[in-house]
């Protein structure tokens, strides 16, 4: 119940926060999205179709290839925006790590390959983010695996207790 509270609190504000800016052109600061890559060029893809069609303009990928022994520059040739990296393995937090480094973004965002951006994700945490002042803002997961399409929320327990805390402050 407070989780949906907070979402209602958190949506208001960004709808009161769109109404007060609605006309004003506002440059969207640089978003870099870190995705580790190994050995999933099946679903790669199906991320850079989802980050092309986000919404978000003002974006650079950076691909970081964690010692796959396959070459996924056939999918990521065919978008924009991609920085292409090269690493020996040494798993995602090291991949992350990397991606810091290299990236430009005014905010970064890290998603794996074998996920989907939901469209107008980075618009909304951007804006949020942007209104009000922050360094860090998250949003929910959703699990929705490939043989079933049933969606459940990642981490909910965790959600949970971060809204109680937000509605406490509030």
């Amino acid at each position: 119940m407070i989780l949906w509270i907070l979402d209602i609190i958190l949506n208001l504000n960004y709808v009161i926060y769109r109404i007060k800016n609605f006309g004003k052109k506002k440059k969207q600061p640089l978003v870099s999205l870190v995705v580790p890559f190994y050995n999933n060029n099946d679903v790669l893809d199906n991320l850079l179709k989802s980050i092309k069609k986000s919404g978000y303009k003002n974006y650079e990928v950076l691909l970081i290839n964690d010692g796959s022994e396959q070459d996924p520059s056939d999918i990521y040739n065919k978008y924009d925006k991609i920085k292409y990296f090269y690493k020996k393995n040494g798993g995602p937090g090291e991949v992350r790590n990397f991606g810091i480094d290299k990236c430009n973004g005014k905010y970064v965002f890290f998603i794996d390959s074998d996920d989907t951006l939901c469209k107008y994700a980075l618009n909304y945490l951007v804006d949020f983010a942007e209104s009000k002042k922050l360094d860090l803002v998250g949003g929910r997961c959703r699990k929705i695996p490939f043989d079933s399409k049933i969606t459940t929320y990642w981490f909910r327990k965790i959600y949970s207790k971060v809204a109680k805390i937000f509605y406490q402050l509030i």
